[in-house]
Parts: structure tokens; C-alpha cells; sequence
């Protein structure tokens, strides 16, 4: 029987996909596990690979077509089989209430071509009431990403707006990329709840530490340290030793990490992007250097895959080399922690009943209070301030 192959969901926020390119024609064969098509989303370009052997019989959706996903976009049967309009009995590849799934990608685009228009996968309920309420479902569809719209999504999505006008941006005229952005962080804003913990580290011990690390690495030819990649290391061995705040809210359930995965943001001309590398807290600094380096060079070279941006629980946002001492940052999910980097500066702090000039740097922590209570993201940040104020007890490499 004919199986219809549907445009993936690549991403959180896709709501779209634009096909590339076919590796195939109609008529071909193709083996399960073969690459079919490559699609664009709002940030990557992703290779397609077939769910089922057999012969492309039809494809719907031609190369440069945007289609909304879970769009027909192509059928696969056997040599001869008759191709229907439409096949309640098909199965499709990817079901609405499906969690999102990821291709394997290939380089990405700079920028996503301005989306086109087309339907949403919406409940009747939904459209009849986003009607009353004069509501888009286009940002709404953008706001959930990997979950049909239903009528509770809506009220939800006006709620927001009536509390919040200003934080309900218009979609209508930005780029992919920056479309992603403004619906991702409209729906962090207005449907999760922050709560926000500042913390005053003395930087003296990383300072120090830092830069006979990064002479012996120059003596060397080693990676040198930048101080992102202290951060998050120590900001890894926290999240080991914090189980409830090492987890996320994904599809209404909780997901716990057993490896810290730890990203950091890229600022780009057209946005911001946060690769991730996993595992930090196991990888040797030299390591957490080399890969967070090759990341940050495929962002700004415009080159990062999807895969290089998912799994992560917790971003790194480092304003440090501006003259900024402090902020907040927006939580970026289904992450469910944030930290805000601010300046070293020089400070005057007391120590040992006197005063004493020394580096000091403020973190502040924006955390989801939907799975993290305040208890324990204090706790988090309190260890993390114990690492970061005495580094050499906490990562060998930096005995030096």
C-alpha cells in the first residue's frame, strides 16, 4: 500500500519546511534509510531520509516550495500502484501529537527565505475561537512549534497578549531566523514562569588560573581558554551535583538529565544562536575548548547543524566584553535555566576584616519555576559561586 510522506517537524519553533532539493525522481527506487530530500527550516538545512522502501511514485511539493509541516509532500509504493488524490488508510510519517524529531542535517542556511503562506494544523474549536478573539493562528502555530493547535492554546496565546501588548510582536516581514526567534522567546515571556537569583562571584582564583593556563597551553600549542569555557565547565559540575535543575519540560513531562549539556550563545547579525556541547562536566578543559571553538566558528560561519543546538538544558549568555554589569536574560526552551554574565570589574569587597581590591563578576539566573523551585535554584547558584571562587579544588587543569 502507498505510504504518503508528510513535510517533518525539524525543530520546536518549525512550523514550515521549503524542499531543497530531491535526491530522487518519481519513478526511482529507494530503500528505507536513503536520503530522499534535503528541507530547509528557519535556521538549518536537514537531509530527509526514507521511512519505507519502494518506488517514488508521486512527489507533491516541488523544489523552492514552502509548505506548512505535516504536508503531503510525496508518496512511495510499489512499481505500477495507482496514486490517489488522498488515502485515509495511508499512514502518515509523523503523526500531529508526535514529538519533534530531527533529520540528519546538513550545513545551514545564513537565512531562511521569508515563509510562505498556508494553513495551520488547528482544531475547529481553535479557529473558530481565534475568529472571535481576533487572534493569528500564524504566531500561535510559530509560539508551539511541535503540537497542533487546539482551542486552550489559543485562549492561552490572547491572555498573553491582553496582559502584555507589547510582548506580542508582529511576525509578519522578519527573516526565518529571526521569526524563530521572536516566537520562541513571545511564548518563554508570556507562558512560562521566571523566576530570577543573582549571584556576586570573586573571580580572582579563575583570573589567575586562567592565565597561567592559557601560557602553558601558547608554551604548548594548546587550546587556550576563554572564559565561557570556565564557566561552563564549573556551571556543569553544578548542574552533576543539582539533578532538579539538570532536567527540562519537554511535551508536558520532565526530562531529566543524566550529563550536563551546557550551551552558549553565539550574537550574530541576524540573531542569536546557542550550540551545545554535551557532556561537559566529564570532558577534559582542553576538550570543552576545542568543541565550544568549533561550534562558535560554525555560527558565525553560518555552518551549524540542527543537531548541534538540541538537548541542551541550561545557555551561557556572557555580555562581559561590553560595559555591561549586569542584566536578565529571556529562557530559551525548552531549556529551563539561563545565566546572565556580566563584566569583571574591579570592586572594593571586605576580607578578612579589611579591604580588598579584587575581579568581580555577576550571574544572574533566570529559571523555569514550573519544574525548578526557588530552594533549589539557589542552591545551584551557591555551588556554582563555591567552583567558580575556588577553581584549582574543582578542575584539576587549572592546578597549574
Amino acid at each position: 500500500m502507498a505510504v504518503f510522506i508528510q513535510m517533518p517537524k525539524l525543530g520546536l519553533t518549525m512550523t514550515e519546511g521549503t524542499v531543497i532539493r530531491w535526491m530522487k525522481r518519481e519513478g526511482d527506487t529507494i530503500e528505507e534509510g536513503e536520503e530522499l530530500l534535503e528541507i530547509e527550516t528557519d535556521k538549518t538545512n536537514n537531509i530527509e531520509l526514507a521511512k519505507t522502501s519502494g518506488t517514488l511514485l508521486k512527489i507533491m511539493c516541488q523544489e523552492g516550495e514552502t509548505v506548512p509541516i505535516l504536508t503531503k509532500i510525496a508518496m512511495i509504493g510499489q512499481p505500477g500502484e495507482a496514486v490517489p488524490e488522498d488515502d485515509p488508510q495511508a499512514k502518515p510519517t509523523q503523526k500531529d501529537d508526535e514529538p519533534v524529531t530531527f533529520a540528519r542535517p546538513v550545513l545551514a542556511a545564513k537565512e531562511a527565505p521569508p515563509p510562505a503562506t498556508g494553513r495551520v494544523m488547528a482544531s475547529p474549536l481553535a479557529k473558530k475561537l481565534a475568529k472571535e478573539l481576533g487572534v493569528d493562528l500564524a504566531p500561535v502555530a510559530a509560539s508551539l512549534g511541535n503540537r497542533r493547535i487546539d482551542r486552550d492554546a489559543v485562549q492561552r496565546f490572547a491572555d498573553a497578549r491582553q496582559a502584555s501588548p507589547a510582548a506580542m510582536p508582529s511576525l509578519n516581514g522578519l527573516s526565518g531566523m529571526r521569526k524563530a526567534i521572536a516566537a520562541t522567546l513571545t511564548l518563554s515571556k508570556s507562558t512560562v514562569p521566571h523566576f530570577y537569583l543573582d549571584i556576586e562571584v570573586n573571580m580572582e582564583g579563575v583570573v589567575a588560573c586562567r592565565a597561567k593556563y592559557n601560557e602553558k597551553a601558547e608554551q604548548f600549542g594548546g587550546p587556550k581558554l576563554a572564559m565561557d569555557f570556565i564557566l561552563a565547565k564549573a556551571v556543569a559540575l553544578a548542574l552533576q551535583d543539582h539533578p532538579k535543575v539538570n532536567r527540562i519540560l519537554e511535551n508536558d513531562a520532565i526530562r531529566q538529565f543524566g550529563t550536563a549539556n551546557v550551551a552558549v550563545a553565539v550574537a550574530l547579525d541576524e540573531g542569536i544562536l546557542a550550540p551545545v556541547v554535551r557532556d561537559v562536566g566529564i570532558m577534559k578543559l582542553a576538550d570543552v575548548a576545542k568543541a565550544y571553538g568549533q561550534l562558535i566558528d560554525k555560527a558565525r560561519a553560518g555552518t551549524l547543524q540542527t543537531s548541534d543546538c538540541t538537548d541542551g538544558v541550561l545557555t551561557i549568555s556572557n555580555l562581559g566584553k561590553y560595559e555591561v554589569t549586569g542584566f536578565t536574560a529571556i529562557l530559551n526552551p525548552p531549556q529551563s535555566t539561563i545565566l546572565a554574565v556580566g563584566r569583571t570589574m574591579d570592586r572594593v569587597i571586605a576580607k578578612n576584616s579589611g579591604i580588598h581590591i579584587a575581579p568581580m563578576m555577576t550571574i544572574a539566573a533566570s529559571f523555569d519555576h514550573r519544574i525548578i523551585d526557588g530552594a533549589v535554584g539557589a542552591a545551584f547558584m551557591t555551588d556554582l559561586k563555591l567552583i567558580l571562587e575556588k577553581p584549582e579544588q574543582h578542575i584539576p587543569e587549572l592546578r597549574v
